[in-house]
Formats: structure tokens, C-alpha cells, sequence
């Protein structure tokens, strides 16, 4: 019965989770067995083992209890020496004390340290001092709940904070913007008023200017009229002058006739000495091209060279691995194995192809040579040409100096009547340029007109962005009076985090003095949980802390 019992005792230990059973272990063996109170380094091995299965308990983690097979697996694996699958199973086996295919920290600590499940399962926990150490843990948890609670104010104090700020003096640039907004709406409504004064003035002035134009129109027309009159007679003497002329002129075309039939014949020679010039620049750019693809034969032969060569220096080079010896010298023998033929055959069709160009180049020449004679012969036709049509000439200007004084006669007619057709002209202008303006003047004061409303609706505008604006501001205001009052809640908070951190470590000093028990294990435990939580602690609250333990 007394075996079933312990198996039931070993069962419900089995059932707490990983912290519960590290401290049951410490506190057993405390001062038997591993000893821990004289082999501190072995309790800090339980601290790792606690939190190792925690972290390897996929289903339940921290607030699990026993680990399956794989999970203890990879325990044996991080904790102990390396083993084989078969020692590991063996292991594994021999760990399950209650034979129920899992591990429980508790059943892996029995395998390890080689103790008496039934002794563990029946060992003392400090229970006449349960009282003190409850009191103990619970101070401890309730300043790691302050550090945790001091955290969480003090960030969002300092991110409220941060944020309020950020917003004030955003809220305060945009007041300044809406101050200067209304200032510029303000003053763009006064320009625009002034604006509409100076349209109002400029239509008034432009309507006057319409009806002078108009007048001055009329004026115009009955002195374009007067000169009409005058000009018909001037054209009358010219007509009879004309006639004269005309027989002039025609001794004159018979000569031009001359002249532009030795003028063709020039153009004629001359396109043959253009066609000629191209043909030859066309052999020219051919024998240009051949020798350009001579020379890129050329190049592709040096670069052959150039590449074998330095292929052939890197794989003689003993300073070079013997892997970069080795690529070089299978490049190398790949390069060597290509056919130089195709190469060497091009160059030389490419070489005699050069020589028939520069055969038709020099025939080309010959070509245009030949035109260029025949375009010289047809230029001196053309100048003897040139000198007849001259002598012609002279004859028709002799009339034509005739008919030029009755020419002038008419053009000083036809000028009096273009001049008073030109300021009739003028005059029509000014009156159309007159009525502009004044469409004009009316249109700019109707848009200064609605300028100057559009320019009171801004200012209003302007003027009640920046009410909206210093309203913006007040309340960033307000807001970062709150975030610094939230700031200084979360100095209250870490200044109570101290206090109870403080408090919980002399309690935890006294009742490890007092305990005589069988609770020393909950104790050291306490006492690391204590020492884990100040390194959540900044550099200044481990030193207050310090502090108020003096």
C-alpha cells in the first residue's frame, strides 16, 4: 500500500508544473543528496532545467510538466553528454519512473543526480514555515509586478510624451502658417480692392479714347478719296510709256532665250561632275569599309594571340594555385583547338578584296575628272552668252528710262494715295484698337471685381484657419500637460516598484535567517528569481534601489 501511495505522490508531483518541481527538488536535497546549499552552481543547473523544458514544451511551455519523447530528446541532447539513439531510448526508459511515456523535470532530475524517487516524493517542504515564505513570494511577485506595471507607464509616459511634443510643435508651426496665411490673404484683399478702383479708372479712359479714334476715322476716309482721284491720271501717262518699253523688252527675251539655253547645258555639265564627285566618294567609302573589316580581322587575330598568351603565362606561373594553373592551361588547350583557317582565309579574300576596291577607285577619279571638263566648256558658253543677253539689256534700258519718269509720276501719285490710305488704315486700327481696349477695361474690371470677392472669401478663409489653428495648438498644449503628468504617474510607479523590490528584499533576508527548514531551496529560488528581475532594472533604479537598502 505504502508503494502505491509514494507512486500516487510521484504522479502528483509530476503534475506540477516545471517551477514547482525545481523547487521541490532544491528543497529535498538541500542539505542531502547534490546538497545544493553547498553547491550553489548545481542549483543554478536546476534554474536552467526549469526554464530549458519551458522553452522545449511546445504544447504548454512554462506552465507545462512533463516533456514527450522527442521533446526530452532534444533535453538530453542541449543538457548531456552526446549519446546514440539506442543509449538515448535507454535513457529516456530508465528516466520514466511512473512509466507513462513522458518525462517530467522531476523524473529527468531523479535520472540525473541518481537520487531515491521515494525519498523525493516524501521530502519535507518547509511547511511549519509556509506562512512566511507565502508572504515572501508574494511580496516578490508583487514588486515584479510593479516593475512590470512601472515599464509598461513609463513607456507609454515616454512615447506620450514624445508624441505630444511632436504634436505641439507641429500644432505651432501651423498656427504660425495660418497666421502669415491670413496676414498675406489679408493684404492680396487690400491690392485686390485697390485693383478694381484702378480698372474702374482705365474704363472710363478707354471708352473717351473710342470715340476720338472714331472721328479721326472719318477724317481719313475723305482724304483717301482726294488721292484716288489723282492717282487714275499718273496711270494713264504711265500706260503710253509702257508701250514703248515693251519692244525693248522683247529683243531682250530673245537674248535671255540664248542665255538660259547655255545656262542648261552648264547644269547639265554640272550635275554630270556632281554625279561623278558622288560616285567616286561611294568607291571611296567602300574601299573605307574594306579596310575597316581588314582591321577587325586584324584585331581578332591579335586578341587570339593575346589570350593564348596569357592563358599560357598564368599556367606556367608557379605563384598561381594549382586550380587556377589547371583552368588556365584547359582554357588554353580549348583556345588551341580551334581552327585558325576561317580566320587566316578571311583576312586574305578580305586583303584582295581591297586591291579590286582601290582598282575601282582610281577609275571612279578618272570619271570625274572627265565631267569636270565638260562642265567648264559649257561655263564659258554660258559667259559669252551672259554678254549678249548684257548688250540687250542696256537697249531696254534706255527705254525703260523713259518709261521711268512717267513711273515716277505715277508713284508719287500712287504715294500720296497709299499715304492716305495708310492713315486711314491707322485710323481704322486706332478705332479697333480703341474698342479693344475698352473690351479690355471692361473685362479687367469685372475680374477685379471678382478677385476682390474671391480675396475677402481667402481672408475669411485664412481668418478662420487660424482660430482652428490656435485651437489645434491650445489643445496640443493641454496634451502634453497630460503626457508630463503621465510622466510623472510612471516616476510614482517605478518609485513604488522600488519601495516593494526594496521591501521584498529585506523580507527575503529575514525569513532566510528565520527558516531553519526544509524551505531554504524556495528560499535560494526566490532569491534568484529576486536577482533575475533587476536586470529589467535601469542602471539608475538598480542604484536607487541600492539606496534604500542601506
Amino acid at each position: 500500500m505504502s508503494s502505491e501511495a509514494d507512486m500516487q505522490k510521484l504522479k502528483d508531483l509530476n503534475a506540477m508544473t516545471y517551477k514547482e518541481q525545481g523547487i521541490w527538488f532544491l528543497n529535498a536535497y538541500w542539505k542531502t543528496g547534490p546538497t545544493f546549499a553547498d553547491n550553489l552552481e548545481l542549483a543554478e543547473d536546476v534554474w536552467s532545467y526549469v526554464h530549458k523544458c519551458g522553452e522545449l514544451d511546445s504544447a504548454k511551455g512554462e506552465n507545462g510538466c512533463e516533456l514527450n519523447e522527442f521533446e526530452a530528446h532534444r533535453l538530453l541532447e542541449q543538457l548531456e553528454e552526446a549519446l546514440t539513439v539506442k543509449d538515448m531510448r535507454k535513457v529516456l526508459t530508465d528516466a520514466d519512473v511512473d512509466f507513462n511515456r513522458f518525462v517530467s523535470l522531476a523524473e529527468f532530475m531523479i535520472y540525473k543526480y541518481k537520487v531515491d524517487w521515494k525519498f523525493l516524493v516524501n521530502a519535507a517542504q518547509g511547511e511549519q514555515d509556509a506562512e512566511k515564505i507565502a508572504m515572501a513570494t508574494k511580496m516578490l511577485e508583487d514588486a515584479q509586478a510593479a516593475l512590470a506595471d512601472s515599464e509598461t507607464k513609463r513607456t507609454e509616459a515616454r512615447d506620450n510624451e514624445r508624441v505630444a511634443k511632436q504634436n505641439e510643435a507641429s500644432a505651432k508651426k501651423k498656427e504660425a502658417e495660418a497666421v502669415e496665411s491670413e496676414a498675406a490673404a489679408k493684404g492680396a484683399e487690400a491690392e485686390a480692392k485697390g485693383d478694381e478702383a484702378k480698372a474702374l479708372r482705365t474704363e472710363a479712359d478707354a471708352i473717351e479714347g473710342e470715340k476720338q479714334a472714331k472721328l479721326s476715322e472719318a477724317m481719313a476716309l475723305q482724304s483717301e478719296r482726294s488721292a484716288q482721284d489723282a492717282e487714275k491720271d499718273a496711270i494713264h501717262s504711265e500706260m503710253e510709256a509702257k508701250n514703248a518699253e515693251a519692244a525693248a523688252v522683247e529683243a531682250e527675251a530673245t537674248a535671255k532665250t540664248v542665255e538660259a539655253d547655255a545656262f542648261n547645258s552648264e547644269t547639265e555639265a554640272r550635275t554630270a561632275e556632281e554625279a561623278a564627285i558622288s560616285a567616286e566618294k561611294t568607291q571611296i567609302d567602300a574601299e573605307t569599309e574594306v579596310n575597316k573589316a581588314l582591321a577587325q580581322l586584324q584585331r581578332e587575330e591579335e586578341m587570339f594571340e593575346n589570350k593564348k598568351n596569357e592563358l599560357q603565362g598564368i599556367s606556367e606561373d608557379m605563384n598561381n594555385g594549382v586550380v587556377k594553373r589547371g583552368k588556365a592551361s584547359a582554357e588554353l588547350a580549348q583556345l588551341m583547338s580551334k581552327d585558325p583557317l576561317p580566320l587566316q582565309r578571311a583576312k586574305i579574300n578580305q586583303e584582295a578584296a581591297l586591291r579590286k576596291q582601290k582598282r575601282a577607285t582610281r577609275a571612279a577619279a578618272g570619271a570625274r575628272a572627265a565631267a569636270q571638263l565638260s562642265r567648264a566648256n559649257a561655263e564659258s558658253a554660258r559667259v559669252k552668252a551672259v554678254a549678249a543677253r548684257e548688250e540687250a539689256e542696256e537697249s531696254r534700258a534706255a527705254a525703260g528710262r523713259r518709261k521711268d519718269q512717267a513711273v515716277k509720276a505715277r508713284e508719287i501719285a500712287v504715294a500720296q494715295r497709299e499715304k492716305t490710305t495708310q492713315m486711314r488704315i491707322a485710323a481704322e486700327e486706332n478705332r479697333a484698337t480703341a474698342e479693344k481696349q475698352r473690351a479690355a477695361a471692361e473685362a479687367a474690371r469685372i475680374e477685379a471685381v471678382a478677385s476682390r470677392e474671391a480675396a475677402e472669401a481667402a481672408a475669411a478663409a485664412a481668418e478662420a484657419a487660424r482660430v482652428a489653428a490656435e485651437e489645434s495648438r491650445k489643445a496640443a498644449e493641454e496634451s502634453r500637460a497630460e503626457a508630463e503628468a503621465s510622466r510623472e504617474a510612471a516616476e510614482a510607479a517605478v518609485e513604488l516598484m522600488i519601495t516593494k523590490f526594496s521591501e521584498a528584499q529585506a523580507y527575503l533576508e529575514k525569513v532566510k535567517l528565520e527558516v531553519n527548514s526544509a524551505g531554504k531551496g524556495k528560499i535560494w529560488w526566490l532569491e534568484r528569481e529576486f536577482e533575475e528581475s533587476k536586470k529589467y532594472m535601469s542602471q539608475a533604479q538598480l542604484a536607487r534601489l541600492a539606496a534604500q537598502g542601506k
